[in-house]
């Protein structure tokens, strides 16, 4: 599957995330389960893959801000072996969230 499957917003938020310390050019992305009520896949970067979803913030205010906190807790703590978050965002519609895969 190509890029084309991210929307617009999501696909320009993830790039401004991911190129907050150098350029970082996204290649491909291939669709697997964001969990039962996200869209979510494999992105491969010129850093890399990572793995990212995305759902609206109209019906789901905050959903990434709340998960992002928790598992950055259990990042933390390392009490189990979880991803880092490494950011997420919240537009008109759109949210999308972006960890290490």
């Amino acid at each position: 599957m190509s890029l084309g499957r991210i929307p617009k917003e999501v696909l320009e938020g993830i790039e401004q995330l991911l190129s907050k310390t150098q350029k970082v050019t996204l290649s491909d992305f291939a669709l697997i389960s964001g969990g039962s009520i996200n869209t979510g896949g494999k992105l491969t970067t010129s850093e890399g893959l990572f793995f990212v979803k995305w759902n609206s913030s109209v019906t789901y205010p905050r959903m990434f801000e709340t998960e992002a906190s928790g598992i950055s807790h259990l990042h933390k703590s390392k009490a189990i072996r979880v991803p880092q978050v490494l950011g997420y965002g919240e537009g008109s519609l759109p949210v999308f969230a972006t960890g290490i895969h």
